[in-house]
């Protein structure tokens, strides 16, 4: 037994292979896929004959994502890894063409093994759609493959997924799979999102320098992460110029497909980035000092948004002061004076503040300062709507003042921006409620009549909302009933708001 078991270990582990391998499909064509390219010295350049792809690809017939074949990464070290994901990419898109049999089903797994940032750029948005064309189970592992492509642009798609999505059994797996890698990094959710906003190849000023030869151009960002172009002389433009005769038609061709990069990198991320910062002043999330300052004000992309926002130092849940992220990116307060953030031993944290945590003289000073700078904000943060309990209604556990308001179900659907989930779907997809998780233990529910079918809104255009109701998360009888009293006059308010501002509809 001890030879054996010696033996077994001293293998190579490239002899490892099945008794029989498995005969490559006919979809697959050497000669007609993308020849992985051999990285440095003379061989640099030099693409793989087509019998050495065969081989590639019979490596990934005997691999999985847990156990990939040792040979494929000598392969990822000889290769150059934008020319591997095309391969893999491409053997993908013939495993689709040819139905994708499930027996093949490696010609798929071979993204997560050998894809990139612009692999997970195009599998996403196929992830979103694979659910509602009757492939959930494909879908599900095209989230594996997402975590285990592993770039941070592979997981910030994966949160994306996780954040917003149609089909809410895809958003919980999502969910779960990017909590699986937040715990192994050794952080929550949170802080993984933190971690995972790409720079867009930004400079260190936050901006991308287009280079024409003789013309210079320089890309920012408004206030919702749009792209916006401007000259050497700061003037905003239209768009990236066409190119003239006098440029450099390199650096011309090389700057607009960077253009064309960061456009679409940019749109993929917004609205989820400017979702994330509204979400965290609703929950109250605080940063420590130094991880502020890491995400905000040093990250050459979220500085953009940082800079139209008003933030507030906390000692504990205390509100000690405001200031706002300037144009040059140091700090400033409501006099426009500059500030310093507290040392980190001080024990102060930074969140952004929500309206009801400011004195109205502070406020009106932070508001009179942002229209004279014409500052734009991502989210309505400083002109917030606020709402509060009547005092008959701190008491009760289901509140009952919407049930005569007729909404526009396409507006309950939009709930889903805004924190809260559709209730489990019933028979024929019949959904009759929502809920919004807040704090920690606590859950608001909202019922719907007469409730909708999930992915056909028109069947009933519009809703009453009979009952909003407070419980213990987790619970499912009238035992877990809270009053809303319960709830922060900050989480009473956004509640309140999120509901009074759906979309109203006469009969």
């Amino acid at each position: 037994m001890p030879a054996a078991l010696e033996a077994l270990l001293s293998a190579d582990p490239l002899l490892v292979l099945p008794g029989k391998m498995p005969k490559l499909p006919d979809f697959l064509v050497p000669a007609a896929l993308r020849r992985p390219e051999l990285l440095g010295g003379v061989s640099k350049g030099l693409t793989l004959p087509p019998q050495a792809v065969a081989h590639i690809a019979s490596m990934l017939t005997i691999s999985s994502m847990d156990a990939p074949y040792p040979g494929l990464q000598i392969v990822k070290d000889s290769c150059t890894p934008a020319s591997l994901a095309e391969f893999a990419w491409q053997l993908f898109d013939a495993w689709t063409t040819a139905g994708s049999p499930s027996k093949e089903s490696w010609a798929f797994t071979a993204l997560g093994l050998l894809g990139d940032d612009e692999t997970a750029r195009r599998l996403a948005p196929r992830i979103r759609q694979w659910p509602g064309e009757s492939a959930h189970a494909r879908a599900v592992t095209g989230l594996d493959l997402l975590a285990a492509i592993g770039t941070d642009v592979a997981l910030m798609h994966l949160n994306a997924i996780a954040g917003k999505v149609k089909f809410k059994a895809l958003q919980e797996r999502a969910k779960e799979k990017i909590n699986l890698v937040a715990q192994a990094r050794g952080f929550t959710a949170d802080e993984l999102a933190d971690r995972l906003v790409p720079d867009l190849g930004l400079d260190d000023s936050g901006t991308l320098v287009l280079d024409f030869g003789p013309r210079q151009f320089f890309v920012g960002f408004d206030e919702a992460l749009k792209p916006l172009v401007k000259d050497a002389q700061g003037a905003r433009l239209k768009d990236l110029p066409k190119p003239l005769k006098t440029d450099d038609t390199a650096l011309t061709e090389l700057a607009t497909t960077s253009y064309k990069q960061i456009k679409k990198d940019a749109k993929a991320i917004a609205s989820q980035q400017v979702n994330r910062l509204e979400m965290a002043m609703v929950a109250r999330r605080r940063w420590p000092v130094a991880d502020f300052s890491l995400f905000f004000i040093e990250h050459p992309l979220m500085r953009h948004l940082a800079s139209r926002l008003v933030w507030g130092v906390y000692a504990g849940e205390q509100l000690v002061c405001n200031f706002r992220v300037a144009e040059d990116w140091s700090l400033a307060d409501a006099q426009d004076t500059l500030y310093a953030l507290p040392e980190q031993t001080e024990g102060c944290s930074i969140g952004i503040s929500h309206v009801l945590e400011m004195p109205p003289q502070s406020l009106d000073a932070w508001g009179q300062l942002f229209a004279d700078y014409e500052i734009l904000q991502p989210f309505k943060q400083l002109g917030r709507e606020t709402y509060s309990l009547a005092p008959e209604e701190q008491g009760l556990s289901v509140l009952t003042r919407f049930k005569d308001k007729q909404v526009a179900t396409g507006s309950v659907m939009g709930l889903v921006n805004r924190g809260w989930e559709r209730g489990q779907a019933q028979d024929g997809g019949w959904v009759g409620e929502f809920s919004r998780t807040v704090g920690t233990d606590l859950e608001v529910s909202l019922q719907l009549d007469p409730g909708t079918i999930v992915g056909d809104m028109s069947y009933e255009p519009k809703q009453r909302l009979p009952a909003v109701t407070l419980r213990q998360r987790g619970t499912y009888d009238q035992t877990g009933f809270l009053p809303f009293a319960r709830l922060h006059p900050i989480g009473v308010s956004e509640v309140l708001r999120d509901l009074e501002l759906l979309a109203v509809v006469k009969d």
